[in-house]
């Protein structure tokens, strides 16, 4: 991920970018870099939420050249929940803290993948559990889960980690462990195993 230091003064537009490098980076993190790279949209998967939401990114980079070393990027404070979903579009690519109480929702996929579900003003609860199928009171719910839900992601594509990232004090991670704050980069991705599934946005700390 690369992000301009200064940005464009519109806070309704990313100043990150993820590039595609296809094998390890060249450069680590805090180098001032200038590269050439061609820009295209990547649909992480096959669903409908990937195919609405493609990432923008560099892909095929040439002529790196490391400008400076050991910089410094404060990163953005984020209100969270969203205020409607997809907002964190504007973030993508970015180093972002959200100072939100976060509780782990789901963790079904931290062993596999590396991944934990964490949602703001506690845990998710399934619509249907509660309203009618289809109902306003449904629908509603839905949205308020969209807006308050964000992956915290271990960053790689690697299954089965070892060791499993964010096991607690007590050697476990449970649905209800809650986090102060987290800071990350914004990511978009796919939620489940399955190409088809789900996607959502992700934090990568």
């Amino acid at each position: 991920f690369l992000q301009d230091e200064t940005g464009d003064n519109d806070a309704t537009t990313s100043d990150g970018i993820l590039v595609f490098t296809g094998s390890a980076p060249v450069v680590s993190v805090g180098d001032r870099i200038q590269l050439s790279a061609t820009v295209t949209e990547f649909k992480t998967g096959t669903g409908t939420e990937a195919q609405a939401r493609p990432v923008t990114e560099l892909t095929s980079p040439s002529a790196i050249s490391v400008q400076q070393t050991g910089v410094s990027l404060a990163p953005t404070i984020v209100t969270f929940p969203e205020m409607n979903e997809g907002d964190l579009e504007q973030f993508e690519g970015m180093l972002v803290t959200i100072d939100t109480p976060l509780t782990a929702s789901q963790n079904y996929f931290e062993g596999r993948y590396g991944q934990v579900t964490l949602a703001a003003a506690g845990r998710l609860l399934k619509p249907t559990n509660l309203y009618p199928a289809g109902s306003a009171e449904a629908v509603a719910l839905a949205d308020s889960n969209a807006r308050r839900r964000i992956i915290l992601d271990d960053g790689t594509t690697v299954q089965n980690p070892n060791p499993i990232p964010y096991i607690g004090a007590d050697n476990t991670l449970r649905a209800g462990d809650t986090v102060a704050s987290v800071t990350g980069i914004i990511d978009y991705g796919l939620a489940t195993s399955s190409t088809a599934g789900n996607s959502d946005y992700k934090i990568h700390p």
